[in-house]
């Protein structure tokens, strides 16, 4: 006799995996950073809802490298008001072998379309 147990749990696992997304719509940040006109070789960028503006969400994370960063599968944005903040690292370690900053935290205003974003990071020396 046919035993309908496993084609029936077969069935509901396919159809559970099958799910829509209940969240937001979520984009991928891409671009450059430079500092005093070079790459910066390495550091991270958190890009955090700008909750002044009212607005609520996921932070999204990218990694700098070569002067190049995107954000992480899942870690993008979406449409709306963020902080940006930059963080350089330099080619010194302290003695944990952490490294040292290339630069004072960047903080920067954006507000991102309900698409993918390039976009170009130009972090001023502390005298500007």
């Amino acid at each position: 006799m046919f035993n309908r147990v496993p084609s029936v749990a077969i069935l509901i696992v396919v159809l559970v995996g099958c799910g829509g997304s209940n969240g937001p719509d979520i984009y991928i940040v891409s671009g450059t950073v430079t500092f005093k006109g070079s790459p910066v070789k390495s550091g991270d960028i958190r890009f955090m809802p700008d909750t002044s503006k009212g607005r609520e969400g996921p932070t999204g994370l990218a990694t700098i490298e070569n002067g190049y960063f995107k954000t992480r599968d899942g870690r993008g944005v979406i449409a709306g008001p963020y902080v940006a903040l930059v963080r350089g690292h330099s080619d010194q370690a302290d003695e944990e072998g952490t490294p040292l900053p290339l630069f004072p935290d960047y903080r920067m205003e954006l507000d991102f379309p309900s698409e993918d974003s390039s976009i170009e990071i130009t972090v001023p020396s502390v005298s500007e």
